[in-house]
């Protein structure tokens, strides 16, 4: 019989209290996800210049209703908070770390991480009832798109492709050009 290995399970409060004892070192690239502490991966030039995109061509939507959040934490539970590439909050909200009931959007950039993007954190937004979620996938050259929350899961999930334009009935201002995001 296999021995069962216990492991402990890290709450956000100490999660926190490690970055102010110096135990996580302040360039740590570690986001908590479910109780551990996970080692992100280095942010290449690729991943950087798409993440900037974002930001630009977001940031330069006239009379967007959303504040922009570049690589900032969000608090899903006293359990996890990851690390998205760009969060979307309404733009009234100035409180610091956002929890499930203010995003508005979630984009991750994934190079080499598309599979626990999808596996991992897809599920850990939906559970935290966050109503959008885009992976921008680099490699494939695409944006996977999940919406229509129900029940904890996405019920639709669609690809945006070079040529087309990423869109949200929920945040009707929302029009991105593929072509500009991946440029």
């Amino acid at each position: 019989m296999a021995e069962q290995m216990q492991q402990y399970r890290f709450t956000v409060e100490e999660y926190h209290r490690m970055g102010e004892a110096g135990i996580l070192g302040g360039d740590s690239r570690v986001e908590l996800i479910g109780g551990q502490i996970i080692v992100m991966s280095p942010i290449g030039e690729p991943h950087a210049r798409c993440v900037n995109n974002y930001n630009e061509e977001l940031m330069s939507i006239p009379g967007r209703s959303w504040r922009v959040a570049v690589q900032n934490p969000i608090r899903l539970s006293d359990e996890s908070e990851p690390v998205p590439d760009i969060t979307l909050v309404p733009r009234d909200y100035t409180v610091g770390v956002p929890t499930s009931e203010h995003i508005l959007l979630v984009i991750e950039v994934s190079d080499s991480t598309l599979t626990s993007d999808r596996r991992v954190k897809v599920p850990l937004y939906a559970a935290a009832g966050i109503p959008k979620v885009w992976i921008t996938d680099l490699k494939g050259g695409r944006v996977i798109c999940f919406s229509e929350l129900r029940d904890g899961q996405y019920q639709l999930v669609t690809h945006v492709r070079p040529g087309e334009i990423l869109s949200s009935r929920y945040l009707p201002a929302l029009t991105l050009s593929v072509d500009a995001i991946l440029a």
